[in-house]
């Protein structure tokens, strides 16, 4: 996960992403309780979030310690290509 990070966006991204795998019970939660408070003045910005939620929660994360390893060696040569 940390090499693909490189910007403080990946960052908020990576955690987000982890946040919602691994609890989605309190991220649904939250959804509730902002759209109960009506925080957001948009109906279809909470559309949005629940969209990328469901994409999300769809998309499945295989670790696998050859793909990092061929995804390391590839970017090194691309680097060296550069």
């Amino acid at each position: 996960m940390a090499n693909n990070i490189k910007s403080p966006k990946d960052v908020e991204t990576s955690i987000f992403n982890a946040l919602v795998r691994r609890n989605p019970k309190e991220v649904q939660r939250l959804l509730l309780e902002l759209k109960a408070k009506d925080v957001f003045h948009h109906k279809e910005y909470y559309s949005r979030l629940n969209s990328k939620i469901r994409n999300i929660q769809k998309t499945e994360i295989v670790k696998n310690d050859l793909m990092d390893e061929l995804n390391n060696k590839i970017e090194g040569i691309y680097l060296e290509l550069t």
